[in-house]
């Protein structure tokens, strides 16, 4: 039979999950009670404790972030159409 995986402390980095309007990280800081209270979240995995530090910021995903780099083009460039550092001359958007 085989034995259940491990968790080390040392092996943990961490998540980070960009979504279209919002980014989540968590991740268990080297000093938990650095933790912001309302961003903690006690788990247990394989038999040991974690306090990790997770929290959802609105407003930071990569549907907003274009959102907000296209608004950035307009204020700043005042062509017809600008020229985006990630397209070819030739794309229309």
């Amino acid at each position: 039979m085989l034995s259940e995986p491990q968790a080390h402390k040392h092996d943990l980095l961490g998540a980070l999950d960009m979504g279209g309007a919002s980014t989540q990280i968590t991740f268990v800081p080297e000093n938990s009670s650095s933790i912001v209270p309302g961003y903690r979240q006690s788990v247990q995995l394989y038999g040991a404790d974690y306090e990790m530090y997770t929290h959802s910021y609105q407003c930071y995903g990569m549907n907003e972030a274009y959102r907000r780099y296209l608004a950035h083009l307009v204020q700043v460039c005042w062509l017809p159409r600008c020229a985006f550092a990630c397209y070819n001359s030739q794309s229309a958007e």
